[in-house]
């Protein structure tokens, strides 16, 4: 089964996914890191919902593909 699911990660598409994915973790880290530092703004609060939106799409085509 492992196998079967890096086969699908290691085509070009799933490969964009995966990497799409890494930065999306990395803006999340940083921006939960400003929260925590300048308090829960607004504008960062809204900046983090849109990056989960985008995480769980790419999740979503990323379970389709298993």
């Amino acid at each position: 089964l492992y196998r079967q699911h890096r086969q699908v990660f290691s085509v070009p598409a799933g490969r964009d996914w995966l990497a799409e994915l890494q930065e999306l973790n990395d803006a999340r880290t940083e921006l939960k890191d400003a929260i925590q530092t300048y308090g829960r703004d607004a504008v960062l609060l809204n900046q983090l919902a849109d990056i989960e939106r985008e995480r769980s799409a790419i999740l979503k085509k990323m379970a389709q593909q298993i």
